[in-house]
């Protein structure tokens, strides 16, 4: 259940993102508002504000080199990764300082957006727990990027932030996994290398230094 409700909530941000930059995003805007009507006072303000945001910032955002893209995205899924864990505490209070320069009721919704994502992944079935943490990655994803855009002096901040999740990782969680599979049909050969280069000369062709496989120099 809590896959397929992770599922409809991408799906969700996906859809609201798109419509906001359309016409009809101030109807819309009001009815996503609507939905929070029942939560807490401060939540829905955070909401709004949040949402509110996206009309009131003046001017393109920033275009993100492939760099700090990458870092957004390592950001977003060491968030995640951390949460459920017993560090995790101390390294929300870290987080929510990257977003201190945010006005009060858009740092409450970061803050409360840390608190339930954590809530939820501490929630979900051990066996469902990959998909929502994919889920919560992509959220974050975007939230480290549009902090990236909007204030670039960050990137040194975000960065020491990611260091110290990465380090408060249990090893199986920072290990690199490698899969490759080759296959070679038909008398056909096949090289392949992982981490390295991988430099082949067929019989009877030149090296590079012009020699042949059998020492002879080559034309």
């Amino acid at each position: 259940m809590e896959v397929e409700l992770a599922a409809l909530a991408a799906a969700g941000a996906t859809a609201l993102v798109a419509a906001m930059a359309t016409d009809a995003w101030q109807g819309i805007r009001d009815a996503v508002a609507g939905l929070f009507h029942r939560v807490f006072p401060r939540r829905r303000a955070a909401i709004e504000a949040h949402l509110d945001s996206r009309d009131a910032r003046k001017g393109p955002r920033r275009m993100l080199t492939d760099d700090l893209t990458a870092l957004a995205a390592d950001g977003g899924q060491a968030l995640v990764d951390v949460m459920p864990t017993q560090q995790w505490p101390p390294l929300r209070d870290h987080a929510l300082q990257l977003f201190g320069y945010a006005g009060p009721r858009r740092h409450a919704f970061i803050e409360d957006l840390l608190d339930e994502n954590a809530a939820a992944l501490r929630d979900t079935a051990p066996d469902q727990r990959d998909e929502v943490r994919r889920q919560l990655a992509a959220g974050w994803c975007r939230q480290l990027t549009r902090l990236l855009a909007e204030r670039p002096d960050a990137e040194g901040d975000l960065r020491g932030l990611v260091a110290q999740l990465r380090d408060a990782l249990p090893a199986e969680r920072t290990q690199r996994t490698y899969r490759q599979t080759n296959t070679a049909r038909d008398n056909a050969t096949v090289f392949a290398v992982q981490d390295g280069n991988l430099t082949y000369h067929p019989p009877g062709s030149a090296g590079q230094d012009g020699t042949g496989q059998d020492g002879t120099e080559q034309p």
